[in-house]
């Protein structure tokens, strides 16, 4: 008798994880439904790219290529903001919106990451190289740099050391006192 009620709760369990599972997956194709771009000179794509030596995640929405580009450096460090990007959708129809996840956030976390590879200076390197990178791919001699908490720290500078690389800097809950 145990036997069996410890098969008919063990049912019931795994029914109810289906089911939660399934309405997730239903919210999930529904997000990517209303955030879809279906403009066709428009982009809408995530990819992995390489800076500083090490594979990093990028996220890329704009209505047309030929609008300008705009980098979000997200807070942490370490907290990945791009899948939130949806409650910033509404930029992606004047600017080309790049999140990235940052070397070891996000999805570009890897326990291969080099410890000593985190740091300050060289996440200001790649971010030089995703701007240089983003530049050249869409033909635009300065991009917009937006920044959220940490990626102040970052995006103050990247800036101070390349302001020929930007158009504008706006900083969101700039850093004060970044550690040393």
């Amino acid at each position: 008798m145990r036997r069996k009620l410890g098969y008919g709760v063990g049912g019931h369990h795994l029914l109810a994880a289906a089911g939660v599972l399934g309405h997730r997956a239903s919210v999930q194709r529904q997000t990517a439904a209303r955030k879809r771009l279906p403009i066709p000179t428009g982009v809408d794509t995530s990819e992995r790219i390489r800076l500083g030596g090490v594979e990093q995640w990028i996220q890329i929405r704009g209505r047309s290529r030929s609008l300008p580009v705009l980098l979000y450096l997200h807070g942490g460090p370490g907290f990945s903001e791009m899948p939130l990007a949806h409650l910033n959708a509404a930029l992606a129809e004047d600017f080309i919106v790049v999140q990235w996840d940052q070397r070891g956030a996000g999805k570009s976390y890897s326990p291969d990451i080099p410890a000593s590879s985190m740091t300050v200076e060289q996440i200001v390197a790649d971010t030089r190289e995703l701007v240089i990178l983003l530049r050249a791919r869409f033909q635009t001699p300065k991009i917009f740099l937006v920044a959220h908490s940490w990626g102040t720290i970052i995006g103050a500078r990247a800036v101070a050391q390349s302001p020929e690389l930007f158009y504008a800097y706006v900083a969101i809950s700039q850093v004060a006192w970044p550690p040393e």
